[in-house]
């Protein structure tokens, strides 16, 4: 069994429906795909919480019932400030989920929490653009020289595992990719075209 121990870093609608996932399909994910995942920190916009073991189930669903920004509040394990520094030193995780707000001027916040999450040598997974886009060949060599992980596919095509599919695919010469690689975009088009709404 691989034990995978999780800090979030970005508790809004992503985190927090990736929380519950843990929470609710925990044991199914371990018995089918032997990997045992321990959510050990959650970090929002105003504060942290984090347990070295790792948040029981019913801890989990509690942390998703805060308001927006209210992680802070989850006593006693939460504090009113946030430190990475602090945070990976007490739980000592294997995998940073980067979900903050992209910011594609400067890539921050994720931007400086991925490079220090591969530094320390915790593998990432991102649905955060802004820092894959503004410092790709930075951010990969990082992970190549510390052998980390760095995975971004919720970055594109709405969670599609487009990437993937891609790196598999590299001795195919592709010609041709037709599609709408925006989910909002998408949603709109589809909502026009079942309720028969044109274009003016």
């Amino acid at each position: 069994m691989i034990r995978a121990s999780l800090v979030v870093v970005g508790f809004g609608s992503v985190g927090r429906s990736l929380v519950k996932i843990v929470a609710y399909r925990g044991r199914a994910i371990a018995n089918r795909y032997s990997l045992t995942l321990r959510v050990v920190g959650v970090v929002d916009s105003k504060g942290m919480a984090f347990k070295a073991g790792g948040f029981e189930e019913h801890e989990l669903l509690k942390l998703c019932e805060l308001p927006r920004s209210g992680v802070s509040l989850f006593k006693p394990y939460a504090r009113d400030y946030v430190d990475l520094e602090e945070l990976y030193s007490e739980t000592q995780p294997d995998v940073h989920v980067e979900l903050t707000p992209s910011n594609y001027e400067t890539g921050e916040p994720g931007l400086s929490n991925i490079l220090r999450a591969l530094s320390r040598g915790v593998h990432v997974v991102t649905a955060n653009k802004a820092p894959i886009a503004l410092h790709y060949g930075e951010l990969m060599s990082l992970a190549r020289n510390r052998r980390t992980a760095l995975k971004f596919g919720a970055t594109v095509m709405g969670g599609t595992p487009f990437i993937e599919t891609l790196s598999h695919m590299k001795i195919h010469e592709i010609e041709h990719v037709e599609g709408i690689l925006n989910a909002t975009t998408n949603y709109i088009l589809t909502e026009m075209h079942k309720n028969l709404v044109d274009f003016e």
